[in-house]
Parts: C-alpha cells; sequence; structure tokens
C-alpha cells in the first residue's frame, strides 16, 4: 500500500458539484460585466474548462481513489429528483470570491451529507496540501483530516461563484456595483472535476449525471 506522502505527490483536486441549468449560467455571465474587474482575476466561472455551478463537496487524492469516489457517486445520484435551490443576495468570502447566496434547504443539505458521508472514507490523503493548509484556521485542518472537505456539514455554506479577485476588501466593493438578485433555480445534473492547482484556470470533467429519482428509490 503506497504511503500517503507518494499519494500526495500525484494527487488531485477532486470536485463534486451541482451544475448551473442554463437560466444560472446565464445570470451569472450577465452579472460579470457589471463589476469593474481587474485584471488579475483569480476565478471567473462560465466557461466550459470553468462552469457555474454549486460545490457539495471537495477535497483531494489520488487519481485511483477518485476512481473510487466517482463509481460510489453512480450508485448514489439515482436517489435524488432536481433539487430545488432559492438564491437570493450576494455574498463575499475572505479569499476574495463575490457569490451568489443559497438557502440551505432540506434537500440540498441532505445530499451534501450523504456525499461526504460515502465519499470521505474513500480519499487516501488524509492531510490537506501545503498550498492549501496555508489558507486554512486549525479548525479548517482538522475538518479535513476528518472528512477531507475544510468547509463541509456544519460548515456547509451552500453558494454560486461569480467571480474570485485577490482581496477580501476589493471584493466588498465589487459586489456593491451588483444589483439584487431573487430567483429559485432547479438544478438537475451533478457532476465532479479534477485539476492540479489550487487556483485551477481549467479542469477536466470526470462524472456528470442527471438527477433523475429511479422508479422505486
Amino acid at each position: 500500500m503506497r504511503s500517503e506522502k507518494s499519494a500526495r505527490h500525484d494527487s488531485l483536486y477532486f470536485n463534486v458539484e451541482l451544475a448551473a441549468p442554463p437560466e444560472l449560467h446565464d445570470l451569472v455571465i450577465n452579472l460579470q460585466p457589471k463589476l469593474n474587474l481587474p485584471e488579475n482575476v483569480y476565478y471567473l466561472p462560465g466557461t466550459v474548462l470553468c462552469p457555474v455551478h454549486l460545490t457539495l463537496y471537495s477535497t483531494f487524492s489520488s487519481r485511483k481513489a477518485i476512481d473510487l469516489m466517482i463509481g460510489a457517486l453512480k450508485q448514489t445520484v439515482g436517489k435524488y429528483e432536481p433539487i430545488w435551490v432559492k438564491i437570493e443576495g450576494i455574498g463575499c468570502f475572505v479569499d476574495g470570491s463575490i457569490y451568489l447566496k443559497c438557502e440551505r434547504s432540506a434537500p440540498l443539505i441532505m445530499l451534501h451529507e450523504e456525499i461526504v458521508r460515502i465519499l470521505s472514507p474513500l480519499r487516501d490523503v488524509i492531510h490537506p496540501p501545503s498550498e492549501l493548509a496555508g489558507e486554512l484556521t486549525r479548525e479548517q485542518i482538522e475538518r479535513f483530516i476528518e472528512v477531507g472537505d475544510p468547509f463541509a456539514l456544519d460548515h456547509f455554506v451552500p453558494h454560486v461563484t461569480i467571480v474570485s479577485v485577490d482581496s477580501y476588501e476589493k471584493a466588498m466593493q465589487l459586489a456593491g456595483e451588483l444589483p439584487r438578485v431573487k430567483v429559485d433555480v432547479a438544478f438537475q445534473e451533478i457532476a465532479a472535476r479534477i485539476w492540479r492547482s489550487l487556483s485551477p484556470k481549467s479542469t477536466t470533467a470526470v462524472f456528470k449525471s442527471l438527477l433523475r429519482k429511479a422508479p422505486g428509490g
């Protein structure tokens, strides 16, 4: 069995997410030009390689472990119907992300918690990589060690990123330029992507499945 050190060396970031339906994709794309964005944009969703999404679980593991997680996802998502989410307001994270606030609805939380429960035991990297650990609090590092995602479970904040810039202060300034947003959205597809860098410019899709509850499921 490989050591965690060797697993880390060839490991990837792995993101499980609800793919944005067309109307939400268009909303985010139409909000971005309303911002006076700097040249050094950290993260700009809305392309094939960087799609608009709502993250359900994000971790770091070898491709072998990720393949096991994808297999587990295939066995899980058939139990879920499309999930309606109320989106209202704009928020900012301390890392400079500007996002649409999403309601912590019961179906969304249920899906998130089940994915964490099923996927976290399959990962083969227990400690966060150094580039991520430097941005986490002690409590967040402990949560990564426990379940593989520092923002999971009680600390899950459902959101859809509009853009990320290089500072919280700049994000707060830009967020004030956006109009009020209030919309209900039905997420109908779950997806997963992988990448190597903490600040991805492009990603690789490794899983997609429509949320359609199977008969008798």
